[in-house]
């Protein structure tokens, strides 16, 4: 699309007939002004503008629309001016300077080189976004094709109030990805409440997740909010979901239904939370034991996202532990900065029964200890001694 800006009506019009004929769309504006509001609705590659109009000039306009649209290409057109006119016009924006009257064949030239020009500074922007992304999403790191296809399934409901049911073995990270959709979505600004649902008396997770209300000790009331009410306008993250009881999760089921809550002694309150479970037993396995209720997993499982073990996402191993040495030796203030080849081949062999959280903590340690400034094979005490390296 080519914006035409002259402030001349009969120009305008024929220089947009010129461009439809060799297969240009075309929009037209009378002043800079006019052109800026234009650009505001419409992607254009080009914009062709003549150096005088009322109000803002051409050279004007150029230098706003090079620094807020720096990917479009603009071609100044005037009637006067220099070699030097031009070079300075292009050393501040412009993409090409002609004279008048136009020599036809020379603009269509540079028409078609511009449109190259605009194409190519596209291309270069999406690869650097894809450079500055590749392997990571949010703080996550890895680049195996099982991640990515986390990352992608991520990134398509982060926006969304669609509750996520994490599934994967301890240690894979799954109150990462809880985070990671939390620090994504519209609602990063509100709180992220975490509870953890394993190994804790259903008395305590009632209270901790529902809140509670009641009147003790000659009329004095207390008040106690819950975590879906503490996080309204944010998110609720349950890890080890499957630890709750029947009850308790027969009563996550209505809340989840109803999207509103009602303390003992108190009235009915709407929720504005999004949930997020995790769970390290596989699905289907706790729905026929009965460790999930099914109206649960419906409700929670509306998107499920299933994280790997570490020992099948290949070259991210390595790369999760160079991540990792590069915090830990900030945090600890060492001068680690590296692994020795053999460490690697370590790391690599190394079946890591434990994920992400048994590898962070072998670097962490290993950090602390090295003698040197890269980390070997016997910095890595926690799997130097074992013989699972080899995979099976």
């Amino acid at each position: 699309m080519i914006l035409i800006v002259d402030d001349e009506r009969d120009t305008r019009t024929g220089l947009a007939e010129i461009f439809e004929s060799w297969g240009y769309g075309t929009q037209t504006a009378a002043s800079s002004d006019e052109a800026l509001d234009r650009m505001e609705n419409t992607q254009f590659e080009i914009c062709i503008s003549d150096l005088m109009h009322p109000g803002m000039n051409g050279v004007e306009l150029m230098r706003i629309v090079s620094e807020r649209y720096p990917e479009m290409a603009f071609i100044l057109l005037s009637g006067w001016g220099t070699i030097s006119n031009r070079d300075q016009a292009i050393r501040e924006g412009a993409y090409d300077w002609l004279a008048k009257p136009v020599d036809w064949r020379q603009l269509k030239v540079t028409i078609e080189r511009a449109i190259e020009y605009v194409e190519l500074c596209r291309d270069l922007h999406r690869l650097r976004l894809d450079l500055a992304t590749f392997g990571k999403c949010g703080s996550m790191v890895g680049h195996s094709p099982a991640m990515n296809g986390v990352y992608c399934l991520m990134r398509q409901v982060a926006s969304s109030a669609a509750t996520v049911l994490v599934t994967g073995e301890r240690g894979t990270g799954k109150g990462i990805v809880a985070r990671t959709l939390h620090e994504m979505s519209p609602r990063r600004s509100g709180p992220l409440k975490i509870v953890s649902c394993a190994q804790v008396s259903d008395t305590r997770l009632t209270r901790e997740i529902f809140g509670y209300a009641t009147d003790m000790h000659a009329g004095m009331a207390i008040d106690c909010a819950g975590l879906f009410e503490l996080a309204d306008g944010g998110t609720l993250f349950l890890e080890d979901v499957d630890g709750l009881s029947p009850e308790l999760q027969s009563m996550l089921s209505r809340v989840l239904d109803t999207r509103t809550l009602r303390r003992v002694g108190t009235r009915e309150t709407a929720l504005n939370v999004r949930v997020i479970a995790s769970m390290h037993l596989d699905i289907s396995g706790a729905l026929q034991s009965g460790t999930l209720r099914e109206e649960l997993f419906y409700r929670l499982g509306v998107v499920t996202i299933h994280l790997p073990p570490l020992r099948d996402r290949g070259d991210d191993i390595l790369l999760l532990a160079e991540h990792c040495l590069k915090e830990c030796a900030e945090l600890h203030n060492r001068d680690v900065n590296g692994f020795t080849s053999a460490a690697q081949e370590a790391i690599r062999a190394y079946q890591w029964p434990g994920n992400v959280s048994e590898l962070t903590n072998v670097i962490e340690r290993a950090v602390i200890i090295a003698k040197k400034h890269s980390v070997d094979v016997k910095d890595l005490v926690h799997i130097s001694s074992r013989k699972s390296w080899s995979k099976p």
